[in-house]
């Protein structure tokens, strides 16, 4: 599998809060718990035949983007999800066996038991969600599941505001409370969306054309080139058995300057 990570810029500003107001032993050992997390998703992911697959550290853990995700049937997606948090679980064993007491490795063991927990909630971006929208797709709730577990990131968001805010009137202060909640907000909503757009895309991609055969026709016509979002917001009600063709028109002239079929047109969604 080709591997390529990088850091989040919220990542960076979160572990350099870290580094200023925590020992150095917890924040070694929440980067190595960090790694076994994502390695346990990465190896199922190569297990099911991804051939690439971009990691972005943020402050609440890796979040992974696989070429091909979407054509993984649901069990498999929700095997991927589950990795990280069984193998975060696996490495708590010893803690929970008694047989780490103190120092580094029993922040090690805390810090994955902790990610465990944390990513089985069903909030966007965390694994929970992804388990329940792979779930979801069998019988055709994914949208709406994305948009449940999208809101209850929200609720989480302002849980920890409030959280945050009663620390202070105790004499308290966790930055990190104040940090999260619209760090989390902004990630709920974007990886609800791309899982929407990605979702058409390739709901689209699979539409059984056969050679000769006449369906109905969805056109419609963009002046200048469309961002996925508004592509996605068109198309999202197109039928199982319907075509989508799109006419990109110069916004001067009016001319038509590309024609984009079904096909095409799902290639631009599931695109990087």
């Amino acid at each position: 599998m080709k591997l390529s990570v990088k850091m989040h810029p919220a990542g960076w500003i979160f572990f350099a809060l870290m580094l200023a107001f925590t020992p150095a032993a917890l924040v070694v050992a929440t980067l190595a718990a960090l790694l076994l997390h994502e390695g346990g998703h990465l190896l199922v992911m190569a297990l099911c035949g991804a051939k690439e697959c971009t990691v972005e550290i943020t402050p609440f853990g890796g979040m992974a983007d696989v070429s091909g995700y979407e054509t993984l049937p649901p069990w498999k997606k929700v095997v991927c999800a589950l990795a990280g948090p069984a193998l975060s679980l696996l490495g708590a064993v010893p803690l929970f066996m008694g047989w780490i007491q103190d120092g580094f490795f029993r922040c090690f063991f805390v810090c994955n038991l902790s990610m465990a927990l944390i990513n089985l909630l069903p909030v966007f971006p965390l694994d929970g969600a992804r388990i329940l929208v792979a779930a979801s797709e069998k019988l055709g709730l994914e949208r709406l599941v994305c948009r449940i577990t999208q809101g209850a990131a929200y609720l989480f968001a302002l849980f920890l505001f409030v959280l945050g805010i009663t620390g202070v009137f105790h004499g308290r202060v966790n930055l990190s409370l104040f940090l999260l909640p619209p760090y989390l907000c902004y990630t709920a909503y974007q990886s609800a969306l791309y899982t929407r757009i990605r979702g058409v895309g390739y709901r689209l991609f699979l539409q059984d054309e056969k050679r000769g055969e006449i369906r109905p026709l969805k056109a419609f016509v963009s002046f200048g080139r469309p961002g996925k979002l508004a592509i996605m917001r068109h198309l999202q009600n197109v039928g199982r058995n319907t075509s989508a063709i799109l006419y990109i028109c110069d916004a001067d002239t009016g001319t038509v300057t590309e024609i984009l079929t079904t096909k095409q047109i799902c290639h631009n969604l599931i695109s990087e």
